[in-house]
């Protein structure tokens, strides 16, 4: 992951910001200090809370908004990385406004290819690791993968694309993310997502995890794993 970084930072090193940022200076969203302070800052030492206030403010999309975004981006793309998540709000909506801008379809190809793959290597990651922790109703898996599936799919990324990366993922942890997900779905009615997920995207997702070969999988991983909680969450799967 770091050096997928490393290359965003030279990817995205033709743009530049103003003196002055696209952003809401109301009482709620950000100060002219705190906007002084983030345009002030070198842009690799950017604290994940200041950049959350720009996450927070810059509510609109035009070609302004366009280039400081891509160069807030490797910044960005560092702190999620490390699990520094530049937003107040939770992890998932980070970078929620890249949806807007239809970048897989506009932006220069080196841009989208470093998207992309930073996007692959995030749900990988994390589709690969499945840890949980008890609570008063008993055992439950950590959100992180589905933190960061929402990241990227609420930020325009492929979610065929981002499947394929799930898959990759070793069992039984890629299983359970999987069961984990296909369970969530079947008792959530389609609309009722409180999250970012883009519309179109839940019901692609949807459909992936009806798929017979998903089923298969995760039976294999129920009869391969002794771990008596993820068994719980590879059954509810089925």
């Amino acid at each position: 992951m770091s050096a997928i970084v490393s290359e965003a930072y030279r990817v995205f090193s033709s743009y530049s910001i103003a003196s002055r940022l696209r952003v809401c200076l109301c009482n709620v969203c950000m100060t002219e200090g705190t906007e002084a302070a983030l345009v002030a800052t070198d842009l690799r030492h950017i604290p994940s809370g200041l950049l959350a206030e720009y996450t927070n403010s810059a509510h609109a999309w035009d070609d302004v908004v366009a280039r400081e975004v891509r160069y807030f981006l490797p910044r960005y793309l560092e702190l999620i990385a490390e699990g520094d998540h530049p937003d107040h709000n939770g992890p998932d909506g980070c970078l929620r406004r890249l949806g807007y801008s239809e970048w897989r379809e506009y932006w220069p190809q080196p841009e989208v290819d470093i998207l992309d793959r930073f996007f692959d290597r995030l749900v990988l990651e994390q589709a690969s690791i499945a840890t949980g922790h008890f609570w008063p109703g008993g055992w439950r898996l950590d959100l992180n993968f589905e933190d960061a599936f929402e990241l990227a799919s609420s930020a325009g990324a492929d979610v065929d694309r981002l499947f394929d990366a799930w898959w990759k993922a070793p069992d039984p942890q890629g299983a359970v993310h999987l069961a984990h997900q296909r369970s969530w779905h079947r008792r959530t009615p389609e609309g009722e997502r409180s999250n970012g997920v883009r519309a179109d995207a839940d019901v692609r997702v949807r459909s992936l995890l009806s798929d017979d070969r998903v089923t298969d999988r995760i039976r294999r991983a129920l009869a391969s794993t002794g771990d008596v909680n993820l068994q719980f969450v590879l059954d509810s799967g089925l």
